[in-house]
């Protein structure tokens, strides 16, 4: 029995327990939903899915700013906007959002074409159709007038039932994901990206699509459910490509639905300030005060969720400020520290917090003295005569100051074109430099110019000249002319100055005379050149070489060196003059009168015979030399006996053959055959050929009056004529024919 009554008693006791715990979970949760009730009246509020809004919210504007045509943020976008639909299907834009999404998900990607063919972006059409239904629910899930009954309706839909015994958990449309199921998710969903993006090699994609199948199958009550296992039962079938865009949209989208619900911000609080826009004034002067117009603070807000998700901030623009602006500013602090921030406080009646603006404070200007003077730019003249006034043109002379601050730090500034006094303003031989001086503040520096003066010039005259290049010609003739071309003649002149001093330059190109180059005699060594230049003559003489003239020319002797090797014949042999040597005498007359005797040695000759071929009864040789030179001429013989016996009866007298006549000529296979009339006093024939246009000729000797030329090129025009012989003498060249061998 006693047992019994303790079964009771414990059972009792964890009924009372547990209604306790039940009733202190409905409070919290009343609590919770009580204090949220009538959100989004100010600023940073946030209910229910609102953070899912948001997010919706920024995607939904980079579709409208065409930063996206497809995509699975595109997808999730959509899918998101269902959910949220599904939870509230009976508010008024919930029938407009659903076909809104259905037109939408049936036209992805985003873009058509128009009648040209060109690409036309349609994205921001569906989002601003989306967007003007997605307002009216957004208005109606925040409760705002007129669009409150909404929200009041949910909320005391989900207060009763917290007042009944569920907790949050209950409420939601889809458990929040586990841990464990978190782990899952993430893992499989980095090896969908690396398949997408090529980084981990695509093995068994359906093994990866059969894991994401589990996971769906865990949440059937998500908006997505349906989608997905659609979507990867086509993906398993006709492979990944195609199908990663909706199955990353539904997966972020399953994952907002278990992660989002009921979640609510426990603490809103300033966390940071920043400058978001310096003052207008940001360097000041020792004595100054601050000045915050155009300074514009932002701060920072952090907010903590109910659902322990990692805390999100958000900005408030142009925030009250305050800061002291009747302190005058110093170049130093209290410390000896430098001042290069002034401190600015946000207060929001909770939290405050301090930032520092940079500034620049300015040491104050005590005195400025002039420390130095100095030469910027030199004067145009610095060279001047004995006599002359200083020319200040181009002079420029730069003053520094010394700048002392209350800082003690000093500073040195320029200023150009300083006004300025000169020592003198006439100036005197020897005289080396003219002092500039500039009075500032009772100041006085002085700088020195440097000049050049010099001596006066009392005249200039020519000493002498002399010879910068000779003429290109140097030798001539008796009776030339003297050509001066390319002559130069260089003057010295002397520059004498009233202190005794004497200067010499030379002056190239002088004009001159020519005084005996008209006519030139062989006697004649130089030519005179003067040059004349105020009264003052100078001369020089210019070397030449003049030769005498020939005026007559002619054979004075003409004799045997060396008789013919050769002087006994028998008719009809050829007269040879081997071994034969003649020099000839020539006798000049000169242009001076003088006589010139001049050898030829080896002189060329012509023999009496016009054929050179021993005849019968000849006992003498007549050798010839004609005289041919400048223009002078004259002719002498010489005779040599020689002795010339019978040969042939029929030798008696030798002839020169006639001119070959051509019959005919006929081309063959690499081959011609040229006929000819038998000619006069011919004892031989030949034949020359060559290809036309070519220089060269061939030859071939015949006794007939007919010859074949083998061995040609083919396809080849030849060029063909024929002469005869006898013995030595030869005939004319026939006409020239042609023929194109085969």
């Amino acid at each position: 029995m006693a047992g019994k009554l303790l079964k009771v008693f414990v059972a009792f006791t964890m009924f009372i327990s547990l209604m306790l715990v039940k009733n202190a979970q409905v409070y919290a949760a009343e609590t919770n939903l009580e204090t949220e009730t009538g959100a989004f009246t100010k600023p940073g509020d946030i209910h229910e899915d609102a953070d899912l809004l948001s997010e919706l919210d920024v995607i939904g504007k980079k579709l409208n700013e065409k930063e996206m045509k497809t995509g699975a943020d595109v997808y999730r976008w959509l899918l998101d906007i269902n959910y949220l639909n599904s939870k509230y299907s009976n508010s008024v834009s919930s029938t407009s959002i659903k076909k809104e999404y259905d037109r939408a998900l049936n036209h992805m990607p985003f873009e058509t074409k128009d009648e040209k063919g060109k690409l036309i972006y349609t994205g921001n059409q569906y989002y601003s159709d989306m967007n003007t239904v997605l307002t009216s629910l957004q208005k109606e899930i925040k409760g705002e007038k007129p669009f409150s009954p909404l929200r009041d309706a949910k909320d005391q839909d989900i207060l009763n039932q917290i007042k009944s015994g569920k907790s949050y958990n209950d409420l939601r449309e889809n458990s929040k994901m586990s841990d464990e199921d978190e782990t899952y998710f993430n893992t499989y969903y980095q090896k969908g990206q690396g398949y997408r993006d090529g980084t981990i090699k695509l093995d068994d994609y359906k093994d990866w699509i059969n894991n994401l199948r589990k996971l769906n199958k865990k949440y059937p009550n998500s908006s997505v459910y349906s989608f997905l296992s659609e979507t990867l039962d086509d993906a398993y079938e006709e492979g990944l490509s195609g199908y990663y865009d909706q199955i990353f949209g539904a997966l972020n989208s399953l994952w907002d639905q278990t992660h989002y619900d009921f979640a609510h911000v426990t603490s809103n609080t300033l966390d940071s300030i920043e400058i978001k826009q310096n003052p207008s004034v940001t360097t000041y002067t020792d004595g100054e005060t601050f000045n915050s117009n155009g300074l514009v603070i932002d701060g920072t807000y952090k907010q903590v969720w109910s659902d322990g998700r990692t805390p999100t901030t958000y900005t408030v623009n142009n925030m009250k400020y305050t800061t002291d602006t009747s302190t005058k500013l110093t170049y130093y602090d209290n410390s000896g520290n430098h001042i290069t921030s002034w401190p600015v406080t946000v207060n929001d009646g909770v939290t405050s917090k301090t930032i520092n603006v940079p500034i620049t404070v300015k040491a104050k200007l005590n005195s400025t003295k002039l420390t130095s003077i100095s030469i910027t730019s030199q004067p145009k003249k610095t060279v001047y005569t004995d006599g002359d006034a200083f020319k200040t043109d181009g002079l420029s002379i730069k003053g520094t100051y010394a700048k002392t601050y209350s800082d003690g730090s000093v500073t040195y500034e320029d200023k150009d074109n300083m006004d300025y006094s000169l020592s003198s303003t006439y100036l005197s031989v020897g005289q080396t430099a003219i002092t500039a001086t500039v009075t500032s503040d009772g100041v006085t520096k002085s700088v020195d110019i440097p000049v050049t003066v010099n001596a006066k010039l009392d005249s200039t005259k020519l000493s002498s000249i002399k010879i910068a290049s000779n003429p290109t010609k140097l030798t001539y003739n008796e009776g030339d002319k003297f050509d001066d071309t390319g002559l130069a003649i260089t003057g010295t002149y002397e520059k004498d100055y009233s202190d005794g001093s004497k200067q010499y330059y030379d002056q190239a190109n002088m004009s001159y005379t020519v005084v005996d180059g008209d006519s030139l005699k062989s006697t004649q060594k130089s030519v005179k050149v003067k040059v004349s230049d105020n009264g003052v003559e100078k001369s020089v003489e210019i070397p030449v070489t003049v030769n005498k003239v020939v005026k007559e020319a002619s054979i004075d002797q003409l004799y045997f060196v060396s008789h013919p090797n050769k002087v006994k014949y028998k008719a009809g042999d050829k007269i040879t003059a081997k071994g034969m040597k003649v020099n000839a005498v020539i006798k000049k007359t000169m242009s001076d009168g003088s006589t010139v005797y001049e050898t030829k040695k080896n002189v060329k000759v012509l023999t009496s015979y016009p054929y050179a071929v021993a005849q019968i009864g000849s006992t003498v040789l007549t050798i010839t030399y004609k005289y041919k030179e400048n223009g002078f001429s004259d002719s002498k013989d010489l005779t040599q006996d020689i002795e010339v016996n019978k040969k042939d009866t029929h030798l008696v007298n030798v002839y020169k053959p006639a001119k070959v006549k051509i019959k005919s000529i006929k081309a063959g296979k690499k081959k011609f055959t040229v006929k000819w009339k038998k000619t006069k006093h011919a004892r031989k024939y030949k034949v020359y050929y060559r290809v036309k246009g070519t220089k060269k000729w061939k030859s071939k000797s015949v006794k007939k009056t007919s010859c074949t030329v083998k061995k040609l090129k083919s396809k080849k025009t030849y060029q063909v004529r024929v002469r005869a012989i006898n013995l030595t003498l030869k005939g004319k060249y026939s006409k020239t024919k042609t023929v194109k061998v085969k």
